[in-house]
Formats: C-alpha cells, sequence, structure tokens
C-alpha cells in the first residue's frame, strides 16, 4: 500500500505535510499528485474544482498574475525541489510523483518520457536546480 495525495502546486505544504505524517507514526510511502504539462487555464478550473486554492495561491506568488504565465505549465520546478528535499531528507517517504494530465495527455507523456531518458536541463534559479526545459 501506498499513499497518493491530491495535486498541489507548491512543494512547502507537501513536505510539511509528508513530515508530520511520518512523526504521527506513517510509514506508508508517499506519490506525490502534480499537474501534468497542460495550460494555465485548466490548472485553475480543475484546482477551482478541487479545493485547491490555497496551493493557487502559491502558483500565483511564484508567477506573479496568473494572467501574465506562460499558456503551458509544467511540474518540472516541482519535481525539481521534492529531488532536493529527498536529497536533503533521506528519512522521506516521498518515492515519487502521480502527474494529473488534465486532457493532456501526450503532453504529459511525453513530458515524463524525457524526464525519465534524462533529456532534460537544470536551470539554477535563486540558488536552486529547477528543470527548467525538455528536448
Amino acid at each position: 500500500m501506498r499513499i497518493v495525495i491530491q495535486f498541489c502546486f507548491a512543494p512547502e505544504p507537501i513536505v510539511a505535510w509528508e513530515r508530520a505524517v511520518r512523526e504521527a507514526g506513517n510509514r506508508l510511502t508517499v506519490r506525490v499528485g502534480l499537474p501534468g504539462v497542460t495550460s494555465v487555464r485548466s490548472l485553475i478550473t480543475y484546482g477551482r474544482a478541487c479545493g485547491v486554492g490555497s496551493s493557487l495561491r502559491g502558483l500565483s506568488r511564484d508567477g506573479g498574475s496568473l494572467t501574465r504565465l506562460a499558456a503551458t505549465w509544467s511540474p518540472g520546478a516541482l519535481v525539481s525541489s521534492l529531488a532536493v528535499h529527498g536529497a536533503a531528507d533521506p528519512e522521506t517517504l516521498i518515492e515519487g510523483v502521480h502527474l494529473f494530465s488534465f486532457g493532456a495527455l501526450k503532453k504529459t507523456a511525453r513530458w515524463a518520457d524525457a524526464v525519465a531518458g534524462g533529456q532534460f536541463e537544470i536551470s539554477k534559479k535563486d540558488g536552486s536546480p529547477k528543470l527548467a526545459k525538455f528536448r
């Protein structure tokens, strides 16, 4: 058995929640639900419908106004942040991600395949690694 969590847009709440449930005795591994490669409009629509409004506000803080975000969103920065967390906390129970495609299955599958095949670049914005783009 494992835990698969609802999709979110910011790593901090995920990491804090995982630590709290681990400290409370959880030993099940965790798969983090993340939006796949999709339009910002789809993210907003699904986010509101699924009750992740606070995480949407985090996305807005990270990218400025949601209307100024690029037309397509990718989970690269979140995956990078979770990887950095995993390296810093070897006791973490986060074992991977579950991508929600929100109607963009082919784009999300291509992105996941590229990442699995090592076909991506890492940039260092703000001193932390970010999965910048895939080839």
